[in-house]
């Protein structure tokens, strides 16, 4: 459902996927020659063609997307809704999860005004803001704004990316497994 790509940067070719890209998986079974970065990982979800997902990826810093995965998995696992924002410099993306029972809806959010648009979903966030729990004010400015065709106000909402429909418990499985792959990547390249 989702999955991450690494890639030789050096690499010249426009296409989406790079032609060197590379799932975490099969970069650890038959590492090769060249070092992936890893502040500019491919994340690629499923359920949507890949000149969408090309649409916001580079999704950027891995260290400060898999916080933000850890926190995804708990929460649809509770059955809240979760965030998800691309760690690149610039303004970043935002990406909602919905369960719905056994379904869990995907969707494109977009940019948010500022300040919301700085923040990540998370208590531990890599932008330091003092006094503010980025996580809190995220999730509250989501809730009170989340009604009727908000997200079609948003720069950045892909009217592609609406209420595409993942199982839940194997997006969660998915998620868990991308965990595991992400941090095996990061010990291996320390």
């Amino acid at each position: 459902m989702i999955t991450f790509y690494v890639y030789n940067t050096e690499d010249d070719d426009d296409d989406f996927l790079p032609n060197s890209a590379i799932t975490i998986d099969e970069f650890l079974e038959s590492t090769p020659l060249w070092k992936p970065r890893l502040d500019k990982m491919i994340l690629v979800f499923s359920g949507i063609p890949l000149t969408v997902n090309e649409d916001f990826n580079n999704f950027g810093i891995l260290s400060h997307i898999l916080p933000q995965l850890e926190e995804l998995k708990l929460r649809l696992s509770n059955g809240e809704f979760g965030l998800l924002r691309t760690c690149i410099q610039g303004e970043a993306l935002f990406f909602i999860f919905e369960p719905k029972e056994e379904i869990t809806l995907f969707s494109s959010l977009g940019v948010f005004p500022s300040p919301f648009n700085n923040y990540y979903p998370l208590l531990d966030s890599p932008n330091y803001f003092k006094d503010v729990n980025q996580q809190d004010d995220l999730y509250n400015f989501v809730r009170s704004n989340n009604t009727g065709n908000w997200k079609d106000s948003l720069i950045g909402n892909n009217p592609k990316i609406q209420k595409i429909e993942y199982e839940t418990s194997k997006l969660i499985e998915s998620i868990d497994e991308q965990i595991k792959l992400a941090n095996q990547l990061i010990s291996l390249m320390k």
